[in-house]
């Protein structure tokens, strides 16, 4: 489905004057239908790395972008498509989900409008919002198409964004910390809800996120990254029980677990 082989993504001199190596030869595979988690602390270039999967990444100034992003089948190199080959590949082959859902909306449209406005590019798979929103678990669709973001909650929008991206029948869903300040109960239904789909679906899809928990609880395999570089991955099953590297235990040992707080007080 999707290989990634040694990307290097290096922003050139900002304001400081100095190049930053956000992305250090990473290289990870995305089986058809599974699920991958990649996580890590704040800073350590898992959204630079999914954003420049399919070139997204902030332009001007270009950053310097190496490697191989091989995707589908015939394991097309998107970083070396033609642009209208790579557009096709957004609409159809890869969605995103992006971390502020509030953001990710339009303010000044309803979620009707913003549908019609996505369906406008991606004619090839036509599915009525009604149907997707009551695909996400949103009550009343035909209600919420007529809102504005505004006048929804947190958790709606989030499954307003989920809904939108599955509008071209994505192949594999990119999902960067998509339960950020969600509650503990929405943020499980959103997780379980997204496991849902990819199995319904038979859709692959990468978890961007620093929490161990959601990556046990949703993905198959997990890649450790710190400092731009993928530093342990495996199967969950494996890595999480019996991890190798020095980063993998900091953050599993950084896990709250139930006992540990001090009973005295």
């Amino acid at each position: 489905m999707l290989s990634v082989r040694n990307l290097d993504v290096c922003f050139p001199p900002g304001y400081r004057g100095a190049e930053v190596h956000a992305v250090r030869n990473v290289s990870f595979d995305i089986p058809e239908g599974g699920r991958v988690g990649l996580v890590g602390e704040s800073g350590s270039g898992k959204t630079v790395t999914c954003l420049a999967l399919t070139r997204l990444l902030p332009d001007p100034p270009p950053p310097a972008v190496s490697g191989q992003v091989l995707f589908g089948a015939a394991q097309r190199d998107l970083l070396r498509m033609r642009d209208n080959e790579l557009l096709e590949a957004r609409r159809h082959g890869i969605a995103y989900i992006f971390q502020d859902p509030v953001a990710s909306l339009n303010p000044y449209m309803t979620i009707g409008t913003q549908f019609r406005k996505l369906q406008t590019l991606r004619t090839a798979h036509r599915v009525h919002p009604a149907e997707l929103l009551s695909q996400v678990s949103l009550p009343d669709p035909t209600q919420i198409l007529d809102a504005y973001p505004g006048e929804l909650s947190g958790g709606m929008c989030q499954r307003v964004c989920i809904a939108l991206a599955l509008a071209g029948n994505p192949r594999l869903l990119i999902a960067d910390e998509p339960t950020t300040d969600l509650d503990v109960v929405t943020r499980n239904s959103i997780l379980t809800l997204l496991r849902t789909l990819s199995e319904q679906r038979g859709m692959a899809l990468l978890m961007v996120t620093h929490d161990l928990g959601t990556v046990a609880h949703l993905c198959d395999s997990v890649a450790v990254m710190n400092a731009g570089e993928i530093v342990e991955h495996g199967q969950v099953q494996r890595v999480f029980p019996h991890p190798t590297h020095e980063y993998t235990r900091t953050l599993l040992s950084a896990v709250p677990r139930i006992g540990d707080a001090d009973n005295d007080a």
